[in-house]
């Protein structure tokens, strides 16, 4: 008889596992009537930023949110990154790029401004980040370093970078757009010229090339977001949030660097602003104003994972998190059929 129990719930388990489970755990705002793009996790928190000088920190320990805090004069955080003792940094977008770093204490500090300056993103790889911005009276896109986990940080020359194509601008939906894969490898993506492309270095920012992508780019279309787990294997995703019905160019998959791209596309409804996997991309899921989807397979079929608008995702091991419009937000925990 004991035998046949144990028979009975392994039998059970496994069909258990067979299917895949999303359950919401958290469904609300995190800065209620801010917009909000940045998305950072760590092991206890998640870190929110968006609409001006807003950010918020939700604790695990006691699973809500903190009361949300700002800095002054800020237009829009549209991203931010957790250090490794706690400490947060954060990205303005607007009519000036500022970098301010908040210390675990709540001290605010500013660690790097330019007034001319539209920042898109910035990336790590433990101490070192680079965040990049728009071209500023030069012919190519602002790129700035850090080796001391922000820091300070300070300007790649010119002189080393492609240069760009005639209106080639970056976006800063998400602020996706760059990816750091390694400590010395950059992706940067772009679009709004007639090819949207993507600048690399594999030496820590001391050289760079650029690789074309059969994304639609042009006007308001190019790659508004990227994913790359590895130095090989990535995605990008992106359209026109001016034409959210265009489908067919809006979502590219490579294994090798960006060399060649397949194209994954089908089965998205429509312009995508942020993408995100786990670490085997066993998981991707990407979303925008028309809903949010994921993959198992790598892209090669999308299936809808909600409704729910939202501009930016981020994916762990176990969470998918989103936040969006007016500080809309979705904690959803998944496990993956065996």
């Amino acid at each position: 008889m004991k035998n046949h129990l144990v028979v009975i719930l392994i039998a059970l388990n496994f069909f258990a596992c067979t299917k895949n489970k999303f359950e919401t755990v958290y469904k609300g705002y995190s800065i209620k009537g801010k917009h909000s793009r940045g998305i950072d996790v760590s092991s206890n928190s998640i870190v929110m930023s968006g609409a001006k000088g807003s950010f918020v920190t939700y604790s695990y320990l006691n699973s809500h949110f903190n009361d949300y805090d700002w800095v002054a004069d800020m237009e829009d955080f549209r991203d931010v990154h957790i250090n490794p003792d706690g400490s947060i940094l954060l990205l303005n977008s607007g009519l000036k790029g500022e970098i301010w770093k908040i210390s675990t204490t709540g001290k605010q500090k500013l660690v790097y401004t330019r007034r001319d300056l539209f920042l898109d993103g910035f990336a790590f790889k433990d101490s070192v980040g680079f965040a990049y911005g728009d071209p500023v009276n030069d012919s190519t896109f602002f790129i700035l370093k850090t080796s001391n986990y922000g820091e300070s940080w300070q300007q790649i020359p010119p002189s080393t970078l492609p240069l760009i194509l005639e209106k080639e601008a970056g976006f800063a939906a998400s602020g996706t757009g760059i990816q750091m894969p390694d400590e010395d490898v950059v992706f940067i993506a772009t679009g709004v010229a007639k090819t949207a492309r993507i600048f690399r270095s594999f030496d820590a920012g001391k050289s760079w090339d650029v690789v074309n992508t059969p994304m639609k780019s042009g006007d308001h279309y190019g790659i508004y977001s990227m994913s790359f787990k590895t130095v090989n294997e990535g995605f990008i995703v992106g359209g026109s949030y001016k034409d959210t019905s265009y489908n067919e160019k809006i979502c590219f998959y490579t294994n090798d660097k960006g060399e060649t791209w397949k194209n994954r596309s089908g089965g998205l409804p429509g312009y995508m602003s942020c993408i995100d996997s786990n670490v085997d991309l066993s998981l991707i899921v990407t979303t925008g104003r028309l809903g949010t989807y994921y993959s198992t397979n790598k892209g090669e079929k999308w299936k809808l994972l909600t409704n729910s608008p939202y501009y930016s995702c981020r994916v762990t091991e176990n969470q998918i998190i989103l936040g969006g419009r007016f500080g809309t937000f979705e904690l959803i925990n998944y496990k993956l059929k065996l």
